[in-house]
């Protein structure tokens, strides 16, 4: 069993073709990646590992390093159902504490994730927007964001964005929203 997490399409291809991992994994081998992808490369990856006779597992997260040691990842699954069940302890070591099953349809669990994700990523964008408005017009923005993200939005990404937008901190800089975005339209 190997675990990869990457960051695009073509990043998991390269490895998947990358000289000697399918031999090296060998028949009945399972690949299981946590990338986040479209649907579309993880069909072409599990027809590479189908011809070589091992086994590919889709299981892109959703959490952040402090879950990961938390142990609160969210998993989103598919793939073969005996491969799962091999690589399903080795999730919850990993730190998933719940695992989503979307059956065998290779592209069900990425394409979901790339859902999750925009909405998470549309999620601070508004989250921006009310904090910029309630401040613009002369009120805390504290108490109302507070009351938002811990009842009709009480998500842990935008509780964790209010901390910092009240604490004044720049929220992440990361390419990882733009990345997902981008992969979301291709979907």
């Amino acid at each position: 069993t190997v675990f990869s997490i990457l960051w695009d399409d073509a990043s998991l291809e390269e490895l998947v073709q990358s000289d000697g991992f399918l031999s090296a994994l060998g028949t009945d081998g399972v690949h299981v990646s946590m990338t986040t992808v479209t649907p579309a490369a993880a069909r072409r990856v599990a027809a590479l590992h189908a011809q070589h006779g091992s086994h590919y597992v889709e299981a892109p997260i959703f959490g952040v390093p402090p879950q990961a040691v938390a142990r609160t990842l969210m998993v989103c699954l598919a793939g073969p159902a005996a491969a799962k069940e091999r690589v399903r302890p080795l999730l919850e070591a990993m730190g998933a504490e719940r695992i989503f099953d979307f059956g065998e349809q290779i592209g069900a669990g990425t394409a979901t994730k790339l859902a999750g994700n925009f909405m998470i990523i549309s999620g601070f964008v508004a989250l921006q927007e009310v904090f910029d408005v309630l401040r613009g017009g002369g009120f805390d923005p504290k108490p109302s964001l507070e009351m938002l993200t811990t009842t009709l939005l009480a998500t842990p990404s935008l509780q964790r964005a209010t901390g910092h937008l009240l604490s004044g901190r720049t929220t992440s800089s990361s390419a990882i929203p733009q990345k997902d975005v981008g992969l979301f339209k291709q979907l």
